[in-house]
């Protein structure tokens, strides 16, 4: 089963630099911008200053270790009814040799299972470009190398842990530094050997509006089964969709393999 998890906008922030990197920078959103914030800045102090630039509390900000002399802040906050409201960056008070500090989207694929027994594979497709199988246990490198095999993708990086943590998480959040695909157009889709207890893959485009999904539990096998999808806003509700379809598999496993 594929969801989609999150409702934010999720953006990093990068600094980085060939030598120690030093100053300052302003973060804009709009026609406002922040006071200047350290390149050295905790993840409370960005937060900080976020809140205020966006004029809200549901702003989260982590701090990530990256190469010697950077440092990323991973920054989820709420869609703005402003479309103009894209953060940006003004690097001009930063000092390193080729310092500079960019404002890059993140995309988020993460695999689970309820019993933590998932198995197979699945593909990423976006603007209509598929990688190939990608297995649930693949690692960040060799998601890495899928992604950038997609022509409208310029330049992905993983991003590093957080500040204080020894270990990456386990999901693939990836920082997408060129690229010239809708990133919003993401699909995660489970390849046909996509097995487990409740198996599912999340998937978070940066916009954090991709189309909603939902998760049917308890249904029998080989039985027919059909849905309506409703719209819903503040008047009520909308006319229907069409009906739908579903049909749950009923396949044996392949059968098992390094078995002594």
């Amino acid at each position: 089963t594929t969801c989609v998890n999150g409702s934010l906008n999720t953006v990093a922030i990068v600094a980085s630099s060939s030598t120690p990197i030093g100053g300052s920078f302003l973060i804009s959103c709009g026609d406002r911008s922040t006071e200047k914030v350290g390149v050295n800045s905790f993840a409370s102090d960005v937060k900080s200053v976020l809140s205020e630039l966006l004029s809200s509390t549901e702003v989260i900000v982590t701090k990530h270790v990256t190469e010697t002399n950077g440092v990323t802040w991973a920054v989820s906050y709420p869609r703005s009814s402003d479309d103009n409201c894209e953060i940006s960056i003004d690097d001009t008070f930063v000092s390193g040799k080729n310092a500079k500090v960019n404002a890059y989207p993140i995309l988020v694929v993460k695999t689970s299972s309820s019993r933590n027994d998932s198995s197979g594979d699945f593909r990423i497709i976006i603007d209509g470009q598929s990688t190939s199988p990608i297995s649930h246990q693949a690692t960040h490198e060799e998601v890495l190398q899928e992604m950038h095999k997609l022509d409208g993708i310029g330049l992905v990086d993983m991003i590093g842990p957080i500040e204080g943590e020894a270990s990456l998480s386990d999901d693939y959040t990836m920082i997408v530094k060129a690229h010239t695909v809708d990133l919003d157009s993401v699909k995660v889709v489970p390849e046909s050997n996509w097995r487990g207890t409740a198996p599912r893959v999340f998937y978070k485009p940066p916009s954090g509006m991709p189309p909603r999904t939902v998760l049917l539990e308890g249904l029998e096998k080989q039985k027919t089964y059909v849905a309506r999808a409703f719209a819903r806003n503040a008047e009520g509700y909308g006319p229907s969709s069409n009906l739908i379809k579903i049909v749950p598999a009923s396949t044996a496993p392949s059968s098992p393999s390094s078995v002594s």
